[in-house]
């Protein structure tokens, strides 16, 4: 009965090399759809986990860009008890960058420069987020004045290399380091000093955009516990933690996640539809030879167990067609894409089986028919 379905699937070749086609491109959009919903969900989680401490930010900003607190904060931070280093940042976003607009580029290749103060990142582990990430060269020092902390990915988007002169706003620093973090969000940096960035975004002496703080204990409980005595210092700043980013960040993915459901629910009926068009052209074409079968002594079951393969043969091939397809796709996307859409084994397996329940689904209502057929009337057609 195997080698029986099979060959009266590709009986009429066009018909079945069109559907293959048709629910190889639902399911390849179906891992498309779900890897770049895992990609970012994993590049996210992977910034988070790099974020030891508690960033103070003003209350109600989405991002240190767009904050303002107090300079004095950092030194009252630094006397609440178990705080270790409070780091005062400054941040804004690269116009110009050697003599062109990174914007020109596409929303994702925006940039960002960060202003720190070299003595106060010396109490973070490890030198703070971009200090313990350097690839080549060096943090930046206290003496530093024209100095710049270049991403790995900027640097040879822009080749550029340790050494190195760049303009940032029309603004001349030397590039004394690389690093590499190998987060979508952090990677899109340019590190300088803090006198530098308030030069920049001229900024008044009396303001930062966020404070960089560590506890000296960094278990959850003591990061969430200093957070709460540090948002209790004034009413316009919020201290936020690395689970509070994730926590907002999830609900966003979280309604992320719910539309590609919706999607690939979506595809899912589009996939049973075509399977059901298909077969039941099929059975339509075949009453004469199913009225045979039946007459030779096949029983309403056989008919239906023989249906029911073709249709199953027809999602094994698109599942594995769809699967090859949407793995290459998603790669090639990713070359695009600030991360890269995340294609597991497990990804895989799900869609290739879904393929074969979607071609069991479709070839249900075919089957019933074909099973139903009298075989004298069947004979009698056309």
């Amino acid at each position: 009965m195997l080698r029986f379905a099979f060959g009266n699937l590709f009986a009429k070749k066009v018909r079945t090399v069109l559907s293959l086609i048709l629910l190889s491109m639902v399911l390849a959009g179906t891992i498309g759809l779900i890897s770049l919903s895992s990609g970012m969900r994993n590049s996210v989680s992977a910034t988070f986990m790099r974020l030891d401490g508690i960033v103070v930010i003003s209350k109600g900003s989405a991002d240190p860009i767009f904050s303002r607190v107090p300079s004095g904060l950092a030194e009252e931070i630094k006397g609440i008890g178990g705080v270790s280093a409070a780091a005062p940042e400054i941040w804004g976003l690269v116009a110009m960058l050697d003599g062109t607009s990174p914007l020109t580029k596409g929303w994702f290749s925006a940039v960002a420069y960060g202003g720190f103060d070299p003595a106060a990142m010396k109490s973070a582990r490890g030198g703070g987020i971009y200090g313990k990430a350097i690839e080549e060269g060096r943090f930046l020092r206290e003496d530093d004045d024209g100095a710049l902390v270049m991403s790995r990915k900027l640097a040879r988007e822009y080749r550029k290399k340790v050494g190195d002169r760049t303009k940032v706003n029309g603004k001349e620093f030397e590039i004394v380091g690389i690093y590499h973090t190998g987060s979508m969000f952090l990677d899109q940096s340019l590190i300088i000093t803090l006198a530098k960035a308030r030069d920049l975004c001229r900024m008044n002496e009396d303001s930062v955009s966020c404070i960089y703080v560590e506890t000296a204990d960094p278990s959850e409980s003591a990061v969430k516990a200093a957070a709460g005595r540090i948002a209790g210092l004034k009413t316009s700043i919020e201290a936020k933690t690395k689970y509070d980013w994730h926590e907002e960040f999830g609900a966003v993915l979280g309604n992320l996640d719910a539309f590609f459901s919706a999607q690939s629910a979506y595809i899912a009926v589009l996939g049973v539809i075509i399977v059901l068009l298909t077969m039941s052209m099929s059975v339509m074409e075949r009453r004469r030879e199913f009225g045979i079968l039946k007459a030779v002594g096949w029983t309403r079951t056989d008919v239906m167990k023989l249906v029911l393969l073709e249709s199953a043969f027809l999602g094994a091939a698109a599942g594995a067609i769809g699967c090859a397809t949407g793995t290459m796709s998603a790669r090639m996307l990713g070359g695009f894409l600030p991360y890269q859409p995340l294609v597991t084994p497990l990804l895989i397996s799900a869609t290739f089986l879904g393929g074969v329940l979607l071609g069991v689904c479709g070839g249900v209502y075919p089957a019933f028919r074909a099973a139903s057929l009298n075989p004298v009337e069947a004979i009698r057609t056309d």
